[in-house]
């Protein structure tokens, strides 16, 4: 990885390291983390995995079998491997992936698909360059990488399989709960932290039976 010096993120006894053109955890990463403590299963994949916050706390899960971090920035994937081998985590099959949401991921399936999108609506003038930028550059509405996500996601998912995601009120999460209705989703919002400008929200979807 670029010698560049790491900051640090600590979520309950997890100490992450955390690349400079990374993402670092926030508050929304950590309502995702406690959905995932709680839920997560079989094969597990971390889109957009940043640091990997998200596939080191399912790593931890009993009913975890299987995680694949993916992202598009080469310092994440890079970040996740160094975070893997310093953490004492459960021996299982991880992977590692390169990919535009699921651009690299044909034919593959999950059990369980985490994704915390860039949600920030970003004008042309308030965009930042490099990778760092991409990943709180949700595009002038706020859902440049939520509805193409969630208008694939479903073809990767088993048929007993969850989606754990969040979402913003500054991108209007009700759209979010409104497509996934329409697609013959059941999703519940979870939790939630309220703010004076913004409302963030944890999601869990199953298919309805």
């Amino acid at each position: 990885m670029t010698n560049l010096a790491h900051s640090e993120f600590r979520f309950e006894d997890l100490t992450l390291k955390i690349h400079p053109n990374v993402y670092t955890p926030r508050d929304d990463s950590v309502l995702l983390a406690m959905l995932v403590k709680r839920f997560a299963k079989g094969r597990f994949l971390d889109l957009g995995c940043g640091s990997g916050l998200q596939g080191l706390v399912a790593l931890r899960r009993p009913d975890v079998s299987e995680v694949v971090f993916a992202d598009r920035n080469q310092y994440a994937l890079e970040n996740v491997k160094v975070n893997v081998n310093e953490l004492a985590l459960p021996m299982k099959p991880v992977h590692f992936l390169e990919t535009d949401l699921f651009s690299s991921l044909e034919g593959q399936m999950f059990d369980t698909i985490c994704f915390n999108p860039p949600y920030l609506p970003t004008n042309h003038d308030e965009i930042v360059d490099g990778p760092i930028g991409h990943a709180w550059d949700g595009g002038a509405d706020g859902r440049k990488f939520t509805d193409p996500f969630l208008k694939q996601f479903s073809t990767h998912l088993s048929k007993t399989g969850v989606l754990l995601m969040t979402d913003s009120s500054l991108a209007k999460y009700e759209k979010t709960l409104s497509m996934l209705r329409s697609q013959g989703f059941h999703p519940r919002i979870h939790a939630r932290e309220r703010f004076f400008f913004e409302e963030l929200v944890a999601i869990k979807a199953e298919r309805r039976k």
